[in-house]
């Protein structure tokens, strides 16, 4: 990561990300204020609720995590199911029309 890409990141909501192996554990952290922790929040309690939902996003990032060398390029291929149940999680809030 160059210096550019660090800097970037640290200015993002003052997102920090924290990492630990065993257990395996990526804790995202942002600063006062921000909206970008309600998002992830969502998603926690739908896929809590949601255990078709859940299994679908595991199984995607196991795929996801083959033959990646990058965060960017898992993200990547995850984001297909992420971004769809971010629209259902939006639906079933009334937020965007179901369609």
């Amino acid at each position: 990561m160059n210096l550019g890409e660090q800097s970037d990141m640290r200015f993002w909501y003052q997102h920090r990300m924290l990492r630990h192996d065993k257990p395996r554990v990526n804790l995202h952290v942002f600063g006062t204020g921000c909206p970008k922790h309600i998002r992830h929040i969502l998603f926690r309690n739908w896929l809590c609720d949601h255990p078709e939902d859940r299994e679908r996003y595991a199984n995607t990032k196991t795929l996801a995590n083959n033959g990646v060398s990058t965060a960017q390029d898992y993200n990547r291929n995850k984001q297909a199911v992420v971004r769809d149940i971010y629209r259902m999680i939006f639906e079933h809030r009334g937020w965007v029309n179901a369609g």
